[in-house]
């Protein structure tokens, strides 16, 4: 009984570390953005770093919009909206969301509505699932009614899949990064179902 009970265990992690969700590299570019505040901080993964577009002088008039490229055509379900955590300025009030399959081909919204929420993160749902590689997404109003827009994270919804922009501190000052410097693996290969079982048995022999 032990051991199915153990091998069941074993079974369900090495499931779950193959499950783990793959990330995926995208393009993202904005209408305009505030210096300091560029697009691909919308997709960096971190809610601390914003999308920001300009204010005072160099302001420009709503809509405002971000135009990402998946790099090949992807299934998606909608996304989730994380507003900055430091105010409300920029916090979007009417949106809509449309795709395209070349960048410039672009039919009506897939989805459009106004977010009933004025802090925190909100999700949408495409009315049906729908494949595309690239999606535009656009702050239609401001909840404030102001010019501005502001995201900290638009996160497109697909199933087994992560989409992260690279930012500028991705990169060196001077170009292209240094290559990684090869380091030799430590214990079983995760990346194999055979190996995240190992990696259980020896995680589970330490319970």
């Amino acid at each position: 009984m032990v051991a199915v009970r153990l091998g069941s265990l074993m079974l369900l992690a090495a499931l779950s570390l193959c499950a783990a969700p793959r990330t995926v590299t995208v393009n993202v570019t904005a209408d305009i953005a505030a210096k300091g505040y560029a697009a691909a901080n919308a997709l960096d993964g971190d809610p601390t770093t914003m999308w920001h577009t300009p204010w005072g002088a160099a302001e420009t008039k709503l809509p405002h919009e971000l135009t990402i490229d998946l790099g090949a055509e992807v299934a998606l379900t909608g996304f989730r909206y994380q507003r900055r955590l430091d105010g409300a300025n920029g916090c979007v009030g009417e949106y809509a969301v449309m795709v395209s399959p070349d960048g410039t081909t672009w039919g009506e919204p897939v989805v459009q509505g106004t977010f009933a929420q004025k802090s925190g993160a909100e999700t949408s749902t495409f009315p049906q699932p729908l494949t595309a590689r690239f999606v535009r997404w656009q702050a239609l109003s401001e909840i404030n009614g102001r010019p501005w827009t502001s995201v900290a994270e638009l996160e497109l919804l697909a199933d087994g899949v992560l989409f992260r922009a690279p930012t500028a501190l991705d990169a060196s000052h001077h170009g292209t990064p240094e290559p990684p410097i090869p380091r030799k693996r430590q214990g079983p290969d995760t990346s194999t179902l055979a190996g995240a079982m190992e990696m259980a048995r020896i995680t589970l022999a330490f319970v």
